[in-house]
């Protein structure tokens, strides 16, 4: 086999064994997809969509270490600020050792471009904080008590809306007048939120809600200067999930 048809072979195979991964891992840009599917199996053709998505990964990866190291502890971020330097060698490595299985070239530096992609998309992901604070949420305490959330974690940072329910009273339920947003930081298993005590006053009230064992959260009030004001959820000990 000359040596041309053999890389245009071996740039379709490798085309066809990345759209594989793409299918189980569904990690990669929509662009980077189409580019290959335009490539032909051309080896500078391919080696320009591996470039442009290797810096959108990278770009990923980097949001999301920066997102992730803020929501942790400093033991924790520690720990994988030594891990991300680990890797990051162990990375350069292995793709390097893949090259050097190959005879140099073209063919050598599309196989470490297409594992310096693969490992990178997958650390974006590994390292990606999921949200587990974001949803719908309620909780009852005695017959005409409760407490309802509504949530949304984006990385560590959390906002929503809350309804509490006082016997007869609805107190700053969405819907009913103008709902009081919660915003605040999530830290591991543990969200700081702050409120207004009414419409037209600033933050005065935090609480802290926690992400238990068992997937449910608890509500603790922390900070009411204007307790005897406006009726205030002092403390949920469970709040399911509801949507």
């Amino acid at each position: 086999m000359k040596l041309d048809n053999y890389l245009l072979f071996l740039g379709i195979f490798i085309s066809l064994s990345l759209h594989s991964a793409e299918a189980r891992e569904g990690n990669f840009s929509p662009a980077f997809k189409k580019c290959m599917s335009n490539s032909n199996g051309i080896t500078v053709a391919m080696r320009d969509c591996y470039n442009d998505e290797i810096i959108k990964q990278d770009a990923r990866l980097n949001k999301n270490y920066k997102t992730f190291l803020a929501s942790q502890d400093s033991d924790t971020k520690k720990a994988f600020v030594e891990a991300q330097r680990l890797w990051l060698k162990y990375r350069d490595a292995n793709c390097n050792a893949l090259m050097a299985t190959e005879a140099g070239g073209t063919l050598a530096l599309l196989v470490g471009e297409s594992c310096n992609l693969k490992m990178t998309a997958q650390r974006a992901d590994e390292l990606e904080i999921p949200a587990p604070f974001s949803g719908v949420w309620r909780g009852e305490r005695g017959e005409d008590t409760s407490l309802s959330l509504i949530l949304k974690q984006t990385g560590s940072k959390i906002t929503g809306t809350y309804c509490y329910m006082d016997g007869a009273n609805q107190i700053d339920c969405p819907g009913i007048g103008e709902a009081l947003p919660l915003h605040g930081q999530v830290k591991g298993s543990t969200a700081i939120v702050r409120f207004p005590s009414t419409i037209d006053e600033p933050d005065k009230r935090k609480a802290r809600i926690t992400l238990k064992k068992d997937g449910k959260l608890s509500w603790e009030l922390l900070e009411d200067p204007d307790c005897c004001f406006s009726p205030t959820p002092h403390s949920f000990e469970t709040l399911d999930r509801t949507g």
